[in-house]
């Protein structure tokens, strides 16, 4: 069962007209739609999640949000984004508190869920931080706006309202891949229990139809249709064994069953990395895509305009059509998921849908929340600086023309010596310094955990540190290119 739906209902369309003073006091009144309870403790820290519902197109460019807010007082959030499900943690300062969600604007096409538990309850949320939450729900968002933008162009290719050349590339397996994808980073923060946690999922890779060229579609620009699309692909079938491995190790949890949760929750850290890896490469590959057509005057300027989208999204709203359908059966998405990305479809903010087509498959909004989201989900690991010296905050000089040893630790997950590559990294006062001058060849047991580390020295003229500096960053990435990232305390001396 999908967490999203667990409470609420859509708003009646049935509501009848009473008179015009009295339509306007009530369109413009706060309705309080969807309440839950807790049984907490002071100083319990709780994460709620909301997710806002509706049966008219363009809701999220109405500006009708919805208000979450706590019966203490210590909590409040607002939601603009219509079908996609927000995460927030806060501390309670009472106990047995209840969390209330009142849409603002509310004429009667509106309704809100709501749902709390207390953090320590839930793995995921203890595993993936409110940064990591925010930045899946951002990639989300900017990617169901895109997704919108090609899933309306979809329609009215399909109902003949537009018969222009952009009619003739993939659009609607373009929109069913990114919309689903953009909806499964949503359910990675916010889907629930599973209790088939004793068998570990794993990937299931399609492979969809290969794009051809046609008499306007170059053999560059299938090749990177192609190339966009099977990346996309992989990145789905993570996305959904993380899913999967998250909700088996809550279900494990719930059931006590320690060995269980371990072994689902590794899973869960080996495929995230994986997803990481995968989605590392979209921006580049949106960006080739987008340039080739932008090149080519079949495509180059064709634009929707506001009122065409919501004609699209009015259509959406009832029915995908059947090239987006089709896409999303041969992905796995099930019915509830397929409803999912149709919804997410339908609501967007018409203004931000319509515009230049080919350059939205590059959007800027869409490329800085993926990459922004590959640095959040990036592997944190463990640095120690000066390997053996026992102080608190390893002591650098800034004008030492010495190097700086720097330990990368293993963990019981994560081998540095064999998964990092060494030749991405770099150390410093930011972290981005180009300072690396060698690491140590095999792997030594610094901090004497039975597990072999990786050792790298770094040149401390070009690490940059200056005298006041208390931290010390090094930044790379594994050999599968997924970003990682460790701090440590320091003090510099001139």
């Amino acid at each position: 069962m999908d967490i999203r739906y667990s409470i609420s209902s859509r708003s009646s369309w049935a509501v009848l007209f009473m008179g015009g003073l009295f339509f306007l006091s009530i369109q413009n009144a706060k309705a309080q739609n969807c309440v839950t309870s807790l049984n907490n403790a002071v100083g319990d820290q709780i994460t709620v999640t909301g997710l806002l519902t509706t049966t008219d197109p363009n809701e999220n460019g109405e500006g009708e949000p919805a208000l979450f807010s706590s019966s203490a007082g210590d909590f409040s959030a607002v939601d603009n984004d219509y079908f996609l499900a927000q995460t927030y943690t806060y501390t309670a300062t009472q106990a047995n508190e209840s969390i209330s969600g009142t849409n603002q604007g509310f004429d009667y096409d509106e309704s809100c869920s709501v749902s709390a538990i207390i953090t320590a309850q839930s793995l995921k949320f203890g595993f993936l931080t409110q940064g990591d939450r925010n930045a899946l729900q951002k990639a989300a968002q900017a990617g169901v706006i895109v997704a919108g933008s090609g899933a309306v162009v979809t329609e009215l290719c399909t109902a003949g309202v537009i018969t222009a050349p952009i009619c003739s590339l993939p659009v609607g397996i373009g929109t069913a891949i990114t919309g689903l994808g953009s909806v499964l980073l949503d359910t990675i923060a916010t889907d629930p229990s599973d209790p088939d946690f004793t068998v570990i999922a794993q990937p299931v890779i399609v492979s969809l139809p290969p794009v051809v060229p046609n008499s306007v579609l170059t053999q560059a620009e299938a090749d990177a249709f192609n190339a966009l699309f099977t990346s996309e692909a992989t990145t789905i079938a993570y996305e959904q064994v993380v899913i999967t491995s998250f909700n088996r190790a809550q279900g494990a949890f719930d059931a006590g069953n320690a060995y269980w949760q371990a072994q689902q929750l590794q899973a869960a850290s080996k495929y995230l990395g994986q997803l990481v890896s995968s989605l590392s490469a979209e921006p580049g590959l949106r960006t080739t895509l987008s340039n080739l057509l932008s090149a080519d005057p079949n495509f180059a300027s064709f634009s929707l305009s506001p009122s065409q989208a919501f004609t699209g999204e009015s259509i959406l709203a009832s029915s995908l059509p059947p090239s987006i359908m089709q896409a999303l059966v041969t992905l796995g998405a099930d019915s509830t998921t397929i409803t999912n990305v149709q919804d997410a479809l339908f609501v967007q903010d018409i203004n931000a849908v319509s515009g230049n087509v080919v350059l939205k498959i590059a959007d800027p909004n869409l490329l800085g929340a993926l990459n922004a989201l590959v640095n959040a989900l990036g592997i944190t690991v463990q640095i120690d600086i000066k390997p053996g010296d026992n102080t608190t905050s390893a002591v650098i000089n800034s004008g030492s023309r010495v190097t700086i040893p720097v330990a990368i630790l293993s963990t019981s997950t994560f081998n540095a010596t064999t998964q990092v590559d060494t030749s991405s990294l770099t150390f410093g006062l930011k972290g981005n310094e180009n300072s690396l001058a060698f690491c140590n060849k095999g792997g030594e047991d610094v901090n004497g955990d039975g597990l072999p580390d990786l050792v790298c020295h770094f040149q401390t003229q070009k690490a940059g540190f200056q005298p006041g500096a208390t931290t010390a960053t090094l930044l790379g990435r594994t050999i599968n290119n997924v970003p990682i990232r460790g701090t440590e305390s320091i003090s510099v001396v001139p």
